[in-house]
């Protein structure tokens, strides 16, 4: 799962930059990876948290200063899950056999825990989702611009 931040048009601006010529382009990359990095710890302070596990696999990846072009994502192995949390998902879950200790029976703590098999079943699984990385996208979606401008008149004639 990923999200790109991409401007478009950017050569009309470029041509007004010409003469700083590759100073105003290295500018604009700085301007967008100083909004990566803030997508990226939006997206990390907003993730749910159980293991931190899924905070701490959102990385910038992609970079391509040739393209002007930042992706933020998460690692391979924690995709699925990350998609999980985001979109949330609807549907039939297939729940296999297990064991299970149980600490509470009808709400009264229990003397020592019981170890419990519960058995295969299906269940009807609503979960709507955290939406962390559309939160993050949204706010380097505003801060873009600024974040670019700071950048390119920090660029010396």
């Amino acid at each position: 799962m990923a999200f790109t931040i991409e401007i478009q048009n950017l050569d009309k601006l470029m041509k007004r930059f010409e003469r700083y010529r590759g100073k105003a382009k290295k500018a604009v990359f700085r301007g967008i990876k100083r909004t990566a990095v803030e997508v990226q710890d939006e997206a990390r302070k907003n993730a749910p948290y159980k293991t931190s596990n899924l905070a701490r696999s959102i990385h910038i990846t992609n970079e391509d200063p040739d393209a002007l072009r930042i992706t933020v994502q998460t690692t391979d192995n924690s995709r699925k899950y990350a998609a999980y949390q985001e979109f949330g998902y609807q549907g039939v879950m297939i729940v296999r056999e297990h064991e299970r200790e149980m600490t509470h029976v009808w709400g009264r703590k229990l003397t020592s825990p019981l170890k419990v098999t519960v058995r295969a079943h299906t269940r009807f699984y609503n979960y709507d989702g955290f939406g962390y990385m559309a939160t993050a996208r949204l706010k380097g979606e505003t801060r873009i611009q600024g974040n670019i401008e700071k950048e390119l008149n920090a660029v010396k004639l």
